[in-house]
């Protein structure tokens, strides 16, 4: 597949790594930059230096000029995009195989001298920002190995070099590639872990705010409108029997929701067992509900709600077969793997007394099992458990 390919998809992306604008491709732009200057600074200083030693100044300096260009041009769409980008990758590798054959023709004919040959460092540095774009490391080494292996059959087939020096300068290149990758690798890592840092922060402080606000306004309403719910709830102030019942269950459904909230887990299921509870304290039972599970709402995440709504129906049914024979009933919640069920126990009078009444029970509203154990504790299953 040709990395350059438009219809390689995804592939050139991979090669190359993300052209998106961010705080990455800003850093990648500004280091590009940085080892562009550098690589045409020490062109700049070697032309002149060895300009008496070139076999063909005039090349020379042709092809310092050449330099000077793409990269002024790799710097402006790098500018303009915001990133590096696959284009610039693409103008990089055939003008640094053009300078590293051309540079052993207009170079001293003794061989390679110094900085005579000014093509070897500059796309030494060059090889560095290959590196630090692409986002897989083998991409980053198929980069530095394009140089290198074109520098030592030039040096080798046309100027006569030992190959074993040769060798040495193609691991320098993949080195440089693979510093590159590592430092571009280093920097989107730790790019990315701030920005997730950040982002975690903010929602922090978010929920912090908003527990702050949800608890003053629940002192509030605690204080001011709950109490006096509950305060008229049990005096004569009211004479109506269903009146009274009714803010009776107001006043229970309005502390559960300053207690809990309404958009937790298990709500459904907790207000109708406190709905349940306060219909069953007219008829005269004592119906004390054990909230261990429901306080933590996260162990009633998986129940779904037309569960919730199963079990609250069924709830009501036992309450209203026990009215004028239990007394007290201790109610307790608990969790299972993707469900709930509901025991019910009864503390006054005996379980034995009051097993009668739910004898022909059976199935209950929303398909619900009750079974009844030989110590007389029930136990509510919903149809799909």
């Amino acid at each position: 597949m040709n990395p350059f390919s438009a219809a390689s998809g995804n592939g050139t992306r991979a090669w190359a790594g993300s052209a998106t604008v961010g705080e990455d491709g800003r850093t990648l732009r500004v280091a590009s930059a940085v080892i562009r200057i550098v690589a045409l600074g020490q062109v700049w200083i070697a032309v002149p230096l060895i300009w008496g030693r070139l076999a063909r100044p005039a090349a020379g300096l042709g092809l310092a000029a050449l330099l000077t260009a793409a990269a002024a041009l790799v710097l402006y769409l790098e500018r303009r995009r915001g990133a590096p980008t696959p284009h610039t990758l693409a103008l990089d590798l055939p003008v640094g195989v053009i300078a590293l054959v051309s540079g052993a023709w207009v170079c001293s004919r003794s061989g390679f001298s110094g900085w005579s040959y000014f093509a070897y460092p500059y796309t030494g540095y060059l090889t560095l920002t290959f590196g630090s774009r692409c986002r897989r490391l083998p991409w980053a080494l198929a980069n530095g190995a394009v140089f290198g292996v074109t520098y030592a059959v030039v040096a080798v087939a046309t100027r006569q070099e030992s190959p074993v020096p040769a060798v040495g300068v193609v691991v320098t290149y993949l080195v440089n590639a693979v510093l590159g990758w590592i430092c571009a690798h280093w920097l989107r890592r730790t790019n990315r872990d701030l920005r997730r840092a950040r982002q975690e922060a903010v929602t922090q402080a978010a929920e912090v705010a908003v527990g702050r606000e949800r608890a003053r306004h629940a002192r509030a309403v605690h204080d001011h409108v709950l109490q006096t719910f509950e305060t008229v709830a049990r005096m004569d102030a009211i004479a109506d029997p269903g009146l009274r019942g009714q803010v009776a269950a107001d006043a229970a459904w309005l502390r559960d929701f300053v207690r809990w909230g309404n958009d937790s887990a298990g709500a459904e299921l907790r207000q109708g067992l406190v709905r349940a509870a306060v219909s069953a304290s007219k008829a005269g039972l004592d119906v004390r509900i054990q909230d261990a599970a429901l306080a933590d709402p996260a162990a009633l995440t998986r129940v779904p709600l037309p569960v919730q709504r199963e079990l609250t129906s069924a709830v009501e049914a036992v309450f209203a077969r026990l009215a004028g024979t239990a007394r007290r009933l201790a109610v307790r919640v608990e969790p299972t793997d993707n469900s709930a069920r509901i025991v019910i126990v009864v503390t006054d009078p005996s379980p034995a007394q009051v097993a009668a009444p739910l004898a022909g029970l059976g199935t209950l509203p929303g398909k619900c099992r009750l079974t009844i154990a030989d110590d007389g504790v029930m136990e509510l299953t919903p149809s799909a458990q």
